[in-house]
């Protein structure tokens, strides 16, 4: 009886470790595959980004000090035209 006990709880313990390996194993796969997912969402975050950045206008004033116009800030002030106020004051 006692072998046969002790072959049994053998068996079960070779089992659990072996399912235990396996739950491991299967659960590595799925988180290289959300880490690789995850890589392909950052890059594409990252192309639409400097996309924006492209779209936007060009700045008035170049970095660094003392503060220095582009030309685009000295063109910028001669043409642009200054916006009127309303033509009536708004309901009360």
């Amino acid at each position: 009886m006692a072998e046969w006990l002790n072959t049994s709880l053998i068996v079960i313990a070779v089992l659990a470790v072996l399912g235990l390996f396996w739950k491991m194993a299967r659960w590595t796969a799925e988180v290289d595959s959300d880490r690789n997912a995850f890589g392909k969402m950052l890059a594409t975050i990252q192309e639409d980004i400097k996309k924006v950045l492209d779209r936007l206008p060009p700045t008035a004033v170049e970095s660094g000090r003392p503060l220095r116009l582009t030309d685009l800030g000295r063109v910028r002030p001669r043409t642009s035209v200054p916006k009127r106020g309303p033509k009536r004051p708004p309901p009360n």
